[in-house]
């Protein structure tokens, strides 16, 4: 490489990167990359405490075991420490989980579904009562010196009249009073 040769000519590796165009710590990335010490890419050996297969195995056959299969890891951890069992850690179940495709939802709900209401229908008079008390922005800037009992009525009247509806309205000033 250029850089290489420059800086076995004398000169410094910041310079020589400069000119390049690139970062010495890109340049030191590569050099390690070539020389296979990347640590980026995880440790070369497997860590001493790591589990084997056959303990691996152990630990799917206990975690999928009706017993255990529909809760998560750390319930099963707990359990199995309250029996006197340790087979692996939570992280290290929930790892195994994720190696061979099982960490999906481990508990007896069901995924939250949608529920639509029920509309509400009558086959006679007095068996629905709604009620809408919003109020247009004109409206409300009408009222804002008037009592809400006046309020109320003066939109329930005008709310008859926009509807033409033959409803009942009953007056509330009475009680409020």
């Amino acid at each position: 490489m250029l850089i290489d040769e420059a800086c076995d000519s004398g000169a410094r590796l910041a310079n020589a990167c400069a000119v390049v165009g690139i970062t010495p710590r890109t340049m030191q990335r590569w050099r390690a990359r070539i020389d296979g010490d990347d640590m980026r890419m995880g440790p070369k050996s497997k860590p001493a405490n790591a589990l084997s297969q056959a303990e691996e195995t152990e630990v799917l056959r206990v975690v999928n075991s009706p017993e255990y299969r529909d809760l998560p890891p750390k319930q099963i951890v707990a359990k199995l420490a309250d029996k006197g069992q340790y087979l692996a850690s939570e992280s290290t179940i929930e790892r195994l989980l994720h190696k061979v495709n099982q960490k999906k939802h481990r508990g007896p709900k069901r995924p939250p579904t949608s529920v639509k209401p029920r509309e509400k229908a009558s086959t006679a008079p007095c068996q629905v009562w709604t009620w809408d008390i919003s109020v247009p922005q004109q409206a409300a800037r009408e009222m804002r010196d008037r009592p809400l009992v006046i309020g109320l009525q003066g939109q329930v009247a005008n709310h008859r009249k926009r509807l033409g509806s033959k409803a009942l309205v009953v007056s509330v000033t009475e009680k409020a009073l």
